[in-house]
């Protein structure tokens, strides 16, 4: 069975992935992911929420947006994709001083690495 699977946690568990709207799995099985890693502080002290948006390439479709919170120093894990097709996973961690982030992102198939980046990101305001 194709389906989508969605994977966002923080060491410390501070909160789990939401989807505004559902995602079609077929999307991925051939899709060409062009991710934005974002943070956000929000509303309570030393909490910050970490975002992945992901487009098709090909198709425009969005084809997720999970989202986790993370206090400064927990990397924080994003994984989304269909168990037959691409799977996009990003590492993220707000850096101490909860201005910046810094993320690795990695496209697989079948379990393997098709393309890789890392980067580095500033934090925006409250959520």
């Amino acid at each position: 069975m194709n389906r989508l699977h969605v994977i966002a946690y923080a060491a410390a568990m501070l909160s789990v992935s939401a989807f505004a709207q559902q995602f079609n799995p077929s999307d991925w099985k051939e899709a060409r992911p062009v991710t934005v890693v974002s943070a956000a502080r929000t509303a309570q002290p030393g909490i910050y929420r970490v975002s992945l948006s992901i487009t098709d390439a090909q198709t425009s479709k969005v084809l997720g947006a999970p989202f986790v919170s993370t206090k400064p120093g927990v990397p924080a894990t994003l994984e989304i994709g269909s168990q037959l097709g691409v799977v996009v996973r990003t590492v993220v961690t707000v850096e101490a001083s909860g201005r910046s982030i810094t993320y690795r992102t990695e496209v697989l198939k079948a379990g393997s690495v098709q393309s890789a980046h890392a980067g580095t990101a500033l934090v925006q305001d409250e959520v």
